[in-house]
């Protein structure tokens, strides 16, 4: 609202925050037009500047807003700033770390804890390899979509009979397959593995809730 909005301009116009941004933990991408009244790239250069240098960038005949008035270039950079940087995987391979924050957003953080929960000696370094090796390297890549990986390791686990498919049937629906897609990544398991395969597949599907009753 418009008193909200003025209390936030006073308040930012009596602050000073010079010589306070540097010491942060957190990376700071900093983007602009070129055609911006309010923060010209003066501006955004002091504030580049104050931040240890961070990147900044200005776009050419863009306003306050980027965002709204070039959604294309801003997400293209949005996602660019947000990927996960794999390195030279054959060499180095992928950090447990990455792998694990991939498998928690994929199949859940409830999922994961009672998976690592439930570790032994026996099969704790398993988990650990499979982080890195299925998690890591393959599901944070980003060559495919996650919505892509989640259709081909659906389709897979179906023809194989595997009995990881009721968990990834849930993450396909976690991660927003519509129903569309599922049924043809399941007709396709019909026609290249098996019509009882694909029949199983669909039965289980519909017991964990895809598809609504034509009755």
């Amino acid at each position: 609202d418009g008193e909200s909005y003025a209390r936030l301009c006073e308040m930012l116009g009596r602050t000073d925050f010079s010589g306070k941004l540097a010491d942060h933990d957190v990376p700071v991408q900093l983007l602009g037009g070129s055609e911006d009244m309010a923060t010209p790239p003066a501006t955004l250069e002091t504030l580049a500047g104050e931040c240890s240098d961070a990147p900044l960038e200005i776009l050419g005949t863009v306003g306050h807003v980027p965002s709204v008035e070039c959604p294309g270039a801003f997400a293209q950079r949005l996602l660019g700033w947000l990927t996960v940087d794999l390195g030279d995987v054959g060499a180095q391979g992928v950090p447990y770390a990455i792998g694990l924050e991939t498998r928690k957003q994929v199949l859940g953080e409830e999922h994961v804890a009672r998976a690592s929960a439930g570790a032994t000696t026996l099969d704790a370094p398993f988990q650990q390899m499979i982080t890195r090796l299925a998690w890591g390297e393959l599901w944070s890549n980003d060559d495919l979509t996650r919505r892509e990986r989640s259709m081909i390791t659906t389709g897979i686990l179906a023809a194989l009979g595997r009995e990881e498919l009721e968990l990834h049937l849930k993450t396909a629906k976690r991660i927003g397959l519509s129903e569309a897609e599922l049924r043809q990544v399941l007709m396709h398991v019909a026609i290249y593995g098996g019509v009882p395969a694909a029949n199983h597949a669909f039965a289980l599907a519909k017991k964990l809730g895809w598809g609504e009753s034509l009755g």
